[in-house]
């Protein structure tokens, strides 16, 4: 099976995380239980879970994440969150590589 290619989804929601402003953390969402500010967490943790996921990392970030909380928000969140993003998508991308290794040789 070949491996999904999370590189432009993650670009996409990067360049939307970074113009999320400050005054724009308590809007809503469509879900009625999330503020913006609650996603942008769950964003967050969800990056690092799916990253721990394509290591076949089975400790606790694969774990059954909490709903997303504004207060766990890290004061860097619109530099890390992005980095986080790139990582799952790398993460995801290294068994394409050992494939297309594999097969060159």
């Amino acid at each position: 099976m070949e491996p999904i290619d999370f590189g432009p989804a993650a670009q996409h929601l990067a360049i939307l995380v970074t113009g999320v402003g400050d005054d724009q953390r308590g809007a809503p969402t469509p879900c009625p239980a999330y503020q913006v500010g609650d996603l942008l967490e769950h964003i967050g943790t969800l990056a690092l879970a799916f990253a721990a996921a394509a290591r076949k990392d089975r400790g606790p970030l694969t774990g059954q994440p909490p709903a997303g909380d504004a207060a766990r928000l890290p004061a860097d969140w619109r530099t890390r969150i992005p980095a986080d993003l790139d990582t799952l998508a790398q993460a995801w991308s290294a068994p394409r590589r050992r494939q297309r290794d594999r097969r060159q040789q």
